[in-house]
């Protein structure tokens, strides 16, 4: 009776060996962590690293958004904690926040089990890129000095001019711009000083009583430089 009892329970812990050997081994969970990097650029196609534990060859990556379906993108197994997906092209043709998944499907004794995790965010942004402009290339030229007005007929602007970079001149009288010159030669070869001929400028002012501010400045095409002036006292009335 005894052998006979010892042959059922060898019989039955044989065959419960047999079924633990044929019953695939249980995957452990799988969880996702993290997600390498968490922001990529719009439009960009870019590796993504998804952290967790548990992966193996039956773990695949989802993603979805608020506007896309969910929907599955190639994976590469990289380790138990690492998969890597390429996220670009639809998923990335504009700014907005995607979610990544990892599930993983294997069949247990029971059945077949899928293991999920929760899902994790990857943010698309757009490149903005400010752009400073160039400073100026050029300046402004140098004020010239020592204006002096010769009255007479004709009546005559003088400077001294000390830039060398003007493109011409502008002659004022009170404040308003009367004359736009360019680069008259200087009166004397080699002193510095310029003159400009006013003609009969006269006819069109008060003709006696007054002071009249005669003033000049350089300019090019980065601009203006202040005004050097001279006072010339109009003759006194009758």
């Amino acid at each position: 009776m005894r052998t006979k009892a010892r042959q059922i329970a060898y019989l039955l812990v044989s065959a419960g060996l047999i079924l633990t050997a044929a019953a695939p081994a249980l995957s452990s969970p799988v969880s996702l962590t993290e997600v390498r990097p968490s922001t990529v650029l719009v439009g960009a196609s870019v590796e993504v690293s998804l952290i967790g534990a548990g992966f193996g060859p039956n773990c695949g990556a989802w993603v979805r958004a608020a506007d896309i379906a969910e929907q599955p993108i190639p994976a590469i197994l990289r380790s138990a904690t690492q998969m890597t997906v390429l996220v670009g092209g639809e998923l990335t043709n504009r700014p907005r926040t995607l979610e990544s998944q990892v599930r993983c499907t294997y069949t247990t004794v029971a059945g077949t089990r899928i293991d999920s995790t929760e899902w994790r965010p990857l943010t698309v942004v757009r490149l903005v890129i400010y752009v400073t402009p160039p400073p100026p290339i050029g300046l402004r030229p140098t004020a010239p000095s020592d204006v002096r007005f010769q009255f007479d007929i004709p009546s005559q602007v003088l400077w001294r001019d000390n830039s060398t970079n003007e493109r011409g001149f502008y002659i004022y009288i009170d404040g308003r711009r009367w004359v736009t010159t360019v680069s008259p030669a200087p009166m004397v070869t080699g002193t510095g000083w310029r003159n400009y001929t006013l003609g009969e400028w006269d006819v069109r002012l008060p003709r006696c009583g007054r002071d009249i501010v005669i003033g000049v400045s350089a300019y090019n095409s980065f601009g203006e430089s202040a005004q050097a002036t001279t006072t010339f006292r109009w003759r006194p009335c009758p």
